[in-house]
């Protein structure tokens, strides 16, 4: 049986390991979240940062080892179980990946049209309610190849949010962005969770987003994580890989 909830932890994951024959991606990793605390997960391309999300939300089977979501693991949820799981997680991809015909209304309220019994009246009602959040107001009947690349990140924000999700998971929500858009969405990601009390993980390659937004910091290193901590932990961190991925160095432990 699981252990017992912990009510101040939102997310736990205990001793993940996952294996692809004998490759080792994930290497008994171990941390904890509580709700409305913001995560940025960070490491080198390929070092399984969006493996560890997939296994969040139930994509991939862990070899062993448990992720509770509210005291559930993931791990054993099957069905409509899953699914509500799901439903219960809002995603921002690292492209908007909206849809190119249809509008900016049609695509925020994708999600609720497929996947719940709203009322069309109250989908539009919180359609128009997400994208004055993100700063979109007015967009409802443009099409994505009308609005900037910032705007449509922000569109897809909207999308995630409009179900009312209680955690948030982001995949390089400022990759491609000029200095400006970055720290609109940086702000953007920080009011969210003042507002909602959402609990967010964040996977980026960006420091200066990661310093701003994140209450705890991982970096993911050949399957396992060599730091769990603060901004200020990252920062004042004396490991030699740390320090490389810092000053963004050739120079040191990490050969290429």
């Amino acid at each position: 049986m699981d252990k017992k909830k912990d009510d101040s932890d939102f997310l736990r994951v205990e001793e993940l390991l996952l294996k692809r024959g004998d490759r080792v991606i994930l290497d008994h990793v171990n941390v904890s979240l509580k709700k409305g605390e913001t995560l940025a997960l960070m490491g080198l391309s390929g070092a399984g940062k969006s493996t560890l999300i997939r296994c969040i939300i139930g994509l991939l089977s862990p070899t062993s080892g448990k992720i509770l979501i509210n005291g559930e693991n993931v791990a054993n949820l099957r069905g409509h179980d899953l699914d509500n799981l799901r439903r219960r997680i809002g995603m921002v991809f690292q492209s908007p990946a909206l849809f190119d015909s249809l509008t900016i209304m049609d695509n925020v309220a994708f999600g609720l049209r497929e996947n719940t019994k709203t009322p069309e009246s109250e989908v539009k009602e919180r359609v128009r309610n997400a994208l004055a959040i993100v700063g979109l107001s007015g967009t409802e009947n443009q099409y994505p190849s009308e609005l900037s690349g910032g705007m449509q990140k922000r569109a897809s924000i909207a999308r995630a949010i409009v179900t009312n999700p209680e955690m948030i998971l982001y995949d390089e929500p400022t990759s491609g962005l000029d200095p400006i858009m970055s720290s609109v969405i940086n702000d953007l990601v920080n009011s969210l969770k003042k507002r909602f009390n959402m609990t967010s993980i964040v996977v980026t390659h960006d420091l200066k987003s990661a310093y701003a937004i994140a209450d705890k910091i991982i970096l993911l290193y050949k399957g396992k994580f060599l730091l769990v901590g603060s901004v200020d932990d990252f920062k004042n961190s004396t490991d030699p890989v740390v320090r490389q991925f810092i000053d963004g160095s050739s120079d040191g432990p990490v050969k290429m």
